[in-house]
């Protein structure tokens, strides 16, 4: 279990749409060195890039 930002969740969301989703599952790692498979960590990623962010997090990008 990890709790993500919205901060965070909004730059993952952002290397998602100019990276693909290899790129956002390297960010993830990056900030959480807990994953340790990027099967674990894709999936965790593919939920992220869905969220709805609040508006003072979208302004991160």
């Amino acid at each position: 279990m990890f709790t993500v930002s919205d901060e965070e969740a909004a730059l993952i969301q952002a290397t998602w749409r100019r990276g693909g989703g290899l790129a956002a599952v390297d960010e993830l790692r990056r900030m959480f060195p807990v994953f340790r498979s990027n099967a674990r960590a894709a999936e965790s990623v593919r939920r992220i890039a869905g969220w709805p962010l609040s508006r003072t997090a979208g302004a991160a990008e």
